[in-house]
């Protein structure tokens, strides 16, 4: 199998870790190590899941926004 490699962009890391301290500050978690471990999981599907996520066809009715 082909391995594939994901290259994150300079904002979506930003981004990504930016939501680490909205979700404490927002008291989504109670601890701060808590929303690191959830960014993670966030971090960690999109590098091994998301590339072999299955593809879907887009429905008709929505083809005209994007496939």
């Amino acid at each position: 199998m082909e391995e594939i490699k994901v290259i994150f962009r300079r904002n979506v890391s930003d981004y990504l870790d930016e939501l680490i301290f909205v979700l404490y500050e927002n008291e989504y978690f109670g601890f701060k190590e808590s929303a690191k471990d959830y960014v993670q999981k966030i971090y960690d599907f999109i590098e091994y899941n998301l590339p072999i996520f299955p593809a879907k066809q887009t429905p008709e009715k929505l083809s005209s926004l994007g496939s």
